[in-house]
């Protein structure tokens, strides 16, 4: 009941509740879900060959991912709705990257990278360590790809969130404030 209480008011350590020595409460709680397996195949897949045929829409996988996101957003159980479109868009962003060039290539790097960002808030809380940093990484790299100022911004949040959430606040808060500097010149 503690680590309720202090999760809802926001206290990272159990000792600031009751005066004894505390622990981290960041990444101690693990619930679980069932979207987590589908979502961590798609993650942790180094896909080596790939179709070539049809070619992906880069149009088409941004508006799915939009869509994701405004799922994550308005459903009453954002996890499991978001959890059953993620593997296969995921997926097919990976594709994307793989046999796309030139502007298309870093369209779909910039769409991977928002696929990765949707994963981690899916993936806060119910998964363990290890994939929540294996997914900001990625998503950071996919960012790096897509060589646009707002889409590595939005990747500094996401890499943010695991540093914060592992006790690295410091670390959180250098990152998005040096990504923020080039975002707010492309705006």
């Amino acid at each position: 009941m503690l680590v309720r209480i202090a999760e809802a008011i926001g206290v990272r350590e159990l000792s600031e509740l009751i005066g004894d020595q505390g622990f981290p409460l960041g990444m101690l709680r693990r619930s679980g879900h069932d979207a987590v397996p589908a979502i961590r195949e798609a993650i942790e897949v180094t896909p080596l060959a790939v179709r070539h045929d049809p070619m992906p829409d880069t149009g088409s996988l941004a508006d799915r991912a939009a869509s994701a996101w405004r799922t994550w957003h308005a459903s009453p159980t954002p996890r499991a709705d978001v959890g059953r479109v993620l593997p296969e868009l995921l997926r097919e962003c990976q594709r994307a990257v793989r046999v796309l060039d030139g502007a298309d290539r870093r369209c779909a790097y910039g769409t991977l990278s928002e696929v990765y960002a949707l994963c981690e808030q899916a993936l806060a809380w119910v998964a363990e360590p290890a994939l929540l940093w294996l997914t900001a990484d990625r998503c950071m790299h996919a960012a790096q790809q897509a060589d646009d100022p707002l889409t590595l911004g939005g990747a500094a949040w996401v890499m943010g969130n695991v540093q914060r959430a592992t006790s690295r606040e410091e670390d959180a808060v250098a990152l998005v404030n040096e990504a923020a500097r080039p975002a707010r010149a492309a705006t």
